[in-house]
């Protein structure tokens, strides 16, 4: 999988450049994007379901920083 078809890999630097948050990730899975050792290529099949399934809840979000909200990433 690409960088293209998967933009997390550089999570970090584009939640920067772009000021945006990342809310909602799954205590299951352990990694998370801008995480130290994050490789997306590492997350098991059940890490997808399970993100998918908060992603179709609508409870794993990416939204634009708020005044003050610089850390927002929650993982």
């Amino acid at each position: 999988m690409d960088d293209t078809n998967f933009p997390w890999q550089e999570w970090h630097k584009r939640a920067l450049a772009h000021e945006l948050c990342l809310d909602g990730w799954s205590d299951k899975v352990s990694m998370c994007p801008g995480g130290p050792g994050f490789q997306y290529n590492n997350l098991k099949r059940d890490h997808w379901v399970e993100l998918h399934t908060l992603i179709m809840a609508g409870r794993l979000q990416v939204f634009k920083w708020s005044d003050g909200a610089f850390f927002c990433l929650e993982c």
